[in-house]
């Protein structure tokens, strides 16, 4: 189990927000997310309205359900901080977020998505360079066994 620990600079928390939306695009109800946590349903939307701190507790299991990071539950423009620890004794070992970080994470995830939604363009291409280059190369071929045979019959002569 881990805690998890949300700082922003002005205080207010819209982490719930991101769930609601999350929550919605997959097209599950509160009653399953609630269910799934082992909580009320009453309790779970409190949590999305923004009414519980339990959110915090609950937002790895959140996350997991809705099969995306805690990063990407973070609101987007703002500065704040994540810091998810273990819950051990010595708390070792710490995982730290900014926004920036975020954002480029986001980023490159945005122009990873990109790449592969063109990436059969892409292939398509590639292969056509390639018979292109492998018509040319049969017509050199076929060149080079011409001249030769050119070559031979001027031996001949």
């Amino acid at each position: 189990m881990i805690n998890l620990y949300y700082l922003q600079k002005n205080g207010t928390m819209s982490i719930h927000k991101n769930v609601r939306t999350v929550r919605k695009q997959q097209k599950i109800t509160q009653e399953e997310m609630a269910s799934r946590l082992e909580m009320s349903t009453s309790g779970y939307a409190k949590l999305e309205r923004g009414q519980s701190q339990l959110i915090h507790d609950k937002l790895p299991k959140i996350a997991e359900i809705l099969g995306v990071s805690l990063k990407e539950l973070m609101p987007e423009n703002n500065s704040g901080i994540v810091i998810v620890m273990p819950k051990t004794k010595d708390n070792a070992s710490a995982n730290y977020y900014n926004h920036s970080s975020i954002q480029a994470d986001k980023a490159e995830i945005d122009k990873l998505k990109l790449i592969i939604t063109h990436k059969d363009e892409i292939i398509a291409e590639k292969v056509e360079t390639i018979q292109d280059k492998n018509l040319l190369l049969a017509q050199k071929d076929k060149e080079i066994l011409a001249l030769n045979e050119v070559i031979d019959l001027l031996k001949k002569q």
